[in-house]
């Protein structure tokens, strides 16, 4: 093992483990060699007969919770830190690492004492008050967790984790000054590192564009993208050809922004990148590289097809007979978004909605998330065109054709407010940055209207408030 041969070292641990079966020495180290040539679950069934042979043993409880954490199996990790807390409660690393698991289960509530124990006891742990920090915002309490990011910022001032979220934390403040610089931290995060790469052609730091071919360039989701890009029209008039890599779903939108000269929807080669442009920019740095102008573009910015739109509308007109009001809903967005729980909300929480006369529903749902129409089926008549919802081409037609969508954080809330249709946004009570703090419109979409939670997974003062401005708007 202190050599490195790690086959080796298995090799010989399972001899061991078969000479004697009952030791526990020998099951957790085979764990730990297993452990360390990825074989993750069969390090974890050594783990378990080593607790099981051993059940006193710590350094088995935090190696086993450790690699539960990291398979994403938090609950049992947690068991795992909770018992060796009960016999240590100043074990810094146990409390810390029960505070990740806490927040990975979103139960903040839990992780802030264990992770203030733990900066207690370690002062110096950037990272500990970091995530002490990261917990706070979740919950919204975003005074205390700003003190603890500049905490975190004064023990480490490179830390990337805290710069990023603090970045995060200003610009929802709207002090864009103080807060673009920090968000571009967001590239050197652990968890975002290896998603960006360093681009061949030199990156834009404000120079002259007159005559220069200019690349911008995608990442994160497709609402990010949606949002950013229109900062090709600033480009453009300074002089630069712009081109934009997007995803391949956004494609044909993306040719529609004004200043977008050609739209690239696959990964351009690194000799394609050196060779033909002069300049690139990642798509969300955009808005540092424009101090003092202003955060929103001319809407709509995007325009869906006029065929594609025409066709649509003909097929909503048919679908919704006589209902005054044409509306599109989409109730949860990616499953895989770190607070998905609480951006997406579930269909039969909006089903007080339904019973609101003169309204003809579509639903704009895509994914495993539309399977809930069943459950609301002869309770909610609902159009849902889905499988024909091909690209963001055919969504924003479609969109085209109604009088409003309603949308939880996601995409479609990016695309209706850069086509300029009304769009109501819900939040939770923990939004994402770029929806502000506290105002009910956007500075981004003038054509959104938002509705938060007061507590976070509540719903119901949402439902409610959607109810009286729908009666209001269409009266």
């Amino acid at each position: 093992m202190e050599l490195g041969d790690l086959a080796g070292a298995a090799q010989h641990y399972r001899r061991a483990r078969s000479l004697e079966p009952q030791s526990a020495h020998f099951a957790f180290n085979l764990g730990r060699a297993l452990e360390a040539t990825g074989e993750k679950v069969a390090a974890l069934a050594q783990f378990r007969t080593a607790a099981a042979l051993d059940p006193s043993d710590l350094r088995t409880s935090i190696h086993m919770g450790r690699l539960l954490r990291a398979m994403k199996q938090y609950a049992e990790a947690a068991a795992c830190f909770e018992a060796v807390i009960a016999r240590e409660p100043d074990n810094v690393f146990a409390l810390f690492e029960l505070g990740y698991a806490y927040d990975a289960m979103h139960r903040y509530e839990n992780a802030i004492p264990l992770y203030r124990r733990a900066a207690e006891l370690k002062p110096d742990g950037a990272g500990i008050i970091n995530n002490l920090a990261f917990a706070l915002t979740a919950l919204a309490r975003y005074d205390e967790a700003e003190i603890e990011y500049r905490r975190a910022l004064a023990l480490n001032p490179d830390l990337p984790e805290s710069r990023f979220q603090l970045g995060m934390l200003m610009l929802r403040r709207e002090d864009y000054a103080g807060g673009w610089p920090l968000f571009e931290d967001r590239k050197l995060t652990s968890t975002a590192r290896a998603n960006y790469r360093k681009l061949p052609c030199p990156e834009w730091q404000g120079e002259p564009l007159q005559g220069k071919r200019f690349l911008i360039c995608r990442e994160q989701g497709v609402g990010d993208q949606i949002q950013f890009v229109r900062y090709a029209g600033l480009l453009a008039q300074m002089g630069a050809q712009v081109h934009a890599w997007v995803a391949p779903e956004l494609a044909s939108l993306a040719a529609t922004v004004p200043g977008v000269a050609r739209v690239l929807d696959a990964a351009p080669g690194d000799d394609a990148i050196a060779s033909h442009y002069d300049y690139g920019c990642d798509v969300m740095s955009l808005p540092l590289k424009f101090p003092g102008w202003p955060i929103y573009a001319d809407t709509p910015y995007m325009r869906a097809d006029a065929v594609q739109a025409a066709a649509w509308r003909a097929r909503v007109n048919a679908l919704a007979g006589a209902a005054q009001r044409r509306i599109g809903l989409v109730w949860a967005g990616n499953p895989r978004h770190l607070f998905d729980a609480f951006r997406s909300v579930p269909l039969k929480s909006l089903l007080p909605l339904s019973a609101l006369p003169g309204n003809a529903w579509f639903a704009l749902q895509k994914g495993p998330a539309a399977a809930q129409l069943a459950a609301v089926a002869g309770r909610w008549p609902m159009d849902a065109p889905g499988d024909d919802l091909h690209d963001f081409a055919a969504t924003a037609a479609l969109i085209e054709a109604l009088d409003l969508v309603i949308t939880v954080d996601t995409s479609v809330a990016h695309l209706a407010g850069a086509l300029g249709k009304p769009v109501w946004v819900l939040l939770a009570a923990q939004p994402d940055w770029r929806w502000g703090k506290d105002r009910a419109d956007s500075v981004w979409y003038p054509s959104a209207r938002v509705f938060r939670q007061s507590t976070l997974g509540d719903w119901r003062g949402v439902v409610a408030e959607l109810e009286a401005a729908l009666s209001e708007a269409f009266r």
